[in-house]
């Protein structure tokens, strides 16, 4: 299994939203990034409050030039349920960005990702990905985004 690094050519692969739309990630980027956030699913709290980070500063990556997208293993119900705020924690504001479900080994192994066998999910992994369709580097991008709009740590980015 090939991981994929920084410079690295971003593969072809499809996600499905929670409307079931099929989302073509190499063909759908329609902005200058795109932050692609790979969970474990809506039963791990730490992912759910970084998703809620996310959502917090979406705004300002979006004056980046980012959209964002979140996928895990969940059924689409789960996600559904995410996307209503019925997950910890709970909120009444709408993420903002594009939620999809039911990620494969396949999508895990052609990223380069690890799969939790014991488990049957994706482990957490985060890509950036440039209008170019190469992977730059999420952390330096994120660094980059707290710096320009002055937030700092807090319960979302520890």
């Amino acid at each position: 299994m090939k991981r994929l690094g920084i410079g690295s050519h971003f593969p072809k692969i499809s996600l499905t939203d929670i409307g079931n739309k099929s989302i073509n990630i190499v063909d759908g980027i329609n902005t200058k990034y795109c932050i692609l956030l790979f969970f474990r699913g809506v039963w791990w709290p730490k992912c759910t409050l970084q998703l809620e980070g996310y959502r917090k500063y979406r705004v300002l990556f979006e004056k980046l030039g980012a959209s964002i997208i979140a996928a895990s293993v969940d059924s689409i119900d789960d996600t559904k349920r995410l996307a209503a705020g019925n997950c910890f924690p709970k909120r009444e504001k709408e993420f903002g960005f594009t939620l999809c479900h039911s990620v494969t080994r396949e999508i895990s192994d052609t990223l380069g990702a690890y799969w939790e066998e014991n488990n049957n999910f994706m482990q957490p992994a985060e890509f950036i990905i440039n209008c170019n369709l190469y992977c730059s580097n999420l952390t330096s991008f994120t660094l980059y985004a707290r710096k320009l709009f002055s937030f700092n740590s807090d319960e979302y980015w520890g």
